[in-house]
């Protein structure tokens, strides 16, 4: 970690993981964020409620209809688009990618909302800038004396 001008600690990573818990249909609802340039989200489902005999993979690629975007303070949201589902082995749980628009940066650190919209019900999630602003999750390795941009961590052996 290091510590920025202001004081505040700055903690690299390279994905931010959320897990929202339990939503409607007693499914499991859970966010991965990362921000190497633009914005990239994996939006899970997970569901307990299969049976032995009956066919494990009970999600369809096309419902429920899931959605990500993030609202900045004051300033105009950051809309997504679908890449692609993938129903993960076992099929209990399905997750949909999304690539947001480039949301151009400023030297601002702050905080945005994460909307995910599943069927016709929303969850929110406060994140922060690191996660959503252009290049922000990235670091220019000639530049080091900004700590507004940290290094990544080193690759594990």
């Amino acid at each position: 970690m290091k510590e920025s001008n202001n004081g505040a600690l700055l903690v690299p990573w390279l994905t931010a993981n959320y897990h929202f818990g339990e939503i409607q249909n007693n499914w499991n609802l859970s966010l991965g964020l990362s921000n190497p340039f633009d914005t990239t989200a994996d939006v899970s489902l997970h569901r307990d409620d299969f049976e032995i005999g009956k066919s494990s993979y009970l999600w369809e690629l096309h419902a429920p209809r899931t959605s990500i975007s993030i609202k900045q303070p004051e300033k105009w949201n950051v809309e997504s688009r679908a890449m692609g589902v993938r129903l993960l082995e076992g099929g209990t749980t399905r997750t949909d990618t999304f690539k947001f628009n480039t949301n151009p940066a400023d030297d601002v650190r702050e905080w945005g909302t994460a909307v995910i919209t599943v069927d016709e019900k929303s969850y929110e999630l406060v994140v922060p800038s690191s996660l959503f602003k252009y290049c922000h999750g990235n670091v220019d390795p000639r530049d080091l004396k900004d700590l507004g941009h940290i290094p990544r961590p080193k690759e594990r052996e």
